[in-house]
């Protein structure tokens, strides 16, 4: 496997084609404010609240709805707010109309919702073979891209304004994955669409 830092630097290349006007997002300020929700669900004071109730802060610019946690067989998990969303047969999916409504709203006030692949608990190692790499895209794509008549989507009609890779493992083949949904994102003309990664110290200390 390549390590995780080569994988990242190579996505990296990629980010410098995505178009520089984007929702909630300045490419040429120094103080854009990123978040991820999806995961806090601890019961404490600071349990997460619904998608929306962030996006009435100013000074958010990125929220990355964690996480898509499984490629080779799709699968989500939002924590608590899974819990107002429904299996879909058959799948490790789920329907998830309130943070679809959310989604909807967080946009019109002007954020860019990014949808974030991996977590602490993705262990798959990115794909065999680039064929995989690309066709997995491509589900990913009809699941939260435009095409919204595709099935067993968990947002339904909301479309993400890109997508966000945490991975914190060595993973291998993610490039061709990030070019196909980055020629995936540019053959729609409807918006703006991003790539982010999140980078990982590779020390055994946290920082």
């Amino acid at each position: 496997m390549a390590p995780a830092s080569s994988t990242l630097a190579s996505i990296a290349s990629l980010l410098a084609l995505a178009p520089a006007a984007l929702a909630g997002f300045s490419a040429s300020g120094a103080d854009n404010i990123s978040v991820y929700w999806g995961q806090n669900s601890a019961n404490g004071a600071n349990t997460q609240g619904r998608l929306k109730e962030y996006c009435d802060d100013n000074g958010i610019n990125i929220i990355n709805v964690s996480f898509l946690i499984g490629l080779k067989d799709l699968s989500v998990n939002f924590a608590s707010a899974t819990d107002s969303c429904t299996a879909i047969d058959g799948t490790k999916l789920f329907s998830c109309p309130q943070i679809e409504e959310d989604i909807k709203y967080c946009q019109g006030q002007g954020k860019t919702i990014l949808l974030s692949i991996g977590g602490a608990t993705y262990y798959e190692g990115g794909f065999s073979d680039e064929a995989s790499a690309t066709s997995t895209a491509e589900a990913v794509w009809d699941l939260f891209g435009s095409n919204t008549d595709a099935d067993n989507r968990p947002f339904g009609s909301a479309v993400v304004d890109g997508f966000d890779f945490d991975f914190e493992s060595s993973t291998q083949n993610f490039v061709p994955f990030a070019q196909k949904l980055r020629d995936l994102m540019d053959a729609d003309s409807s918006k703006t669409y991003y790539l982010s990664s999140a980078p990982h110290s590779t020390t055994t200390s946290a920082v």
